[in-house]
């Protein structure tokens, strides 16, 4: 007897993240409760790496040096 049972394996919840991001031109970011939507601010590197851009009068940045 085989086996009948047929199945793919499902993209993990990050990779399914950067896919996303990877299609999107703008993105929202919350943090410290601030929440700021950026366009055209954020990249997917080929190794899967996702690299965001703020501007530099931005709260996300200060968040980002106080942390």
């Amino acid at each position: 007897m085989g086996d009948t049972h047929a199945w793919t394996a499902a993209p993990a919840a990050a990779e399914q993240a950067r896919s996303v991001l990877a299609a999107a031109w703008s993105c929202a970011v919350t943090a410290e409760g601030g929440r700021e939507e950026l366009v055209g601010a954020h990249t997917v590197t080929d190794d899967g790496r996702v690299l965001l851009h703020v501007p530099e009068d931005s709260a996300l940045l200060a968040a980002a040096l106080c942390a």
